[in-house]
């Protein structure tokens, strides 16, 4: 693997190879903006226009640009650029200067930045892992608990449009369309990520042989599928399990 500092226009030649270029109109208080994308070597500068707009909310996985690195699937390492990425059309925006240019994800093996609380957050791309019943994602997973053994914890950031519920006659409710962001849940063990519902019997029935330890585990340390702290918690339990 080798590390790189990079100019814009070597930055661009990175993450081009078949980038094909193309107009997409902006939407919403985030992701591709009005002015669309004006396509470089593959990689883009974003054209940057003021438009008002009724959509509340933004598309990025994180409002702030982020110092982060990221590495392609070359194994090129890119070190200490600002970062942001954009769950709409699926790509990383990096601050060069006064421009943002944006690399595709399937250009990207993983990638990492330091959030508002300072802690580390490492993303990997959905690509690598494998599902059940021909489910297939795009984007990326956040790493939330990986210790080198055999069970992980990812979660998936989805994105959904919450239609404007305004009633003119009784002037209740909400005039803007909203992005409303949410997080899915995953367990991987050998490559397979298979995603907790909302059914506690369904979540305890894929931990397999396991199932009655986790039952007892959770019981006994009042630990529910529905917060992300406990998920760490009983993912980290199970994942002792499987080292004995």
């Amino acid at each position: 693997m080798r590390k790189l500092v990079l100019g814009g226009f070597l930055l661009s030649l990175l993450c081009s190879n078949g980038l094909q270029a193309q107009a997409i109109g902006g939407g919403g208080g985030g992701g591709a903006p009005a002015g669309g994308f004006n396509f470089l070597g593959g990689l883009a500068t974003i054209q940057q226009k003021n438009s008002k707009s009724e959509m509340e909310g933004t598309f990025y996985l994180d409002d702030e640009w982020r110092e982060g690195d990221v590495l392609l699937t070359n194994e090129l390492l890119i070190e200490d650029y600002p970062l942001k990425f954009d769950l709409q059309y699926n790509m990383l925006e990096f601050k060069f200067g006064d421009d943002i240019k944006v690399c595709p994800a399937h250009r990207i093996a993983k990638f990492s930045w330091r959030g508002a609380d300072t802690q580390l957050r490492q993303f990997v791309n959905c690509k690598d892992f494998e599902f059940n019943d021909d489910v297939r994602l795009t984007g990326f997973f956040e790493v939330l608990y990986d210790q080198e053994g055999s069970a992980k914890l990812l979660a998936k950031t989805n994105y959904d449009i919450a239609e404007p519920t305004y009633n003119v006659a009784l002037d209740v409710g909400e005039k803007n369309s909203r992005i409303v962001k949410s997080d899915e849940y995953y367990l991987v063990v050998e490559k397979v990520a298979v995603p907790f519902t909302k059914s506690k019997a369904g979540n305890l029935a894929l931990f397999q042989e396991n199932e009655g330890n986790l039952k007892k585990y959770l019981k006994s340390n009042k630990l529910k599928f529905s917060k992300k702290e406990d998920l760490i918690q009983i993912v980290k339990y199970y994942d002792s399990l499987l080292a004995k």
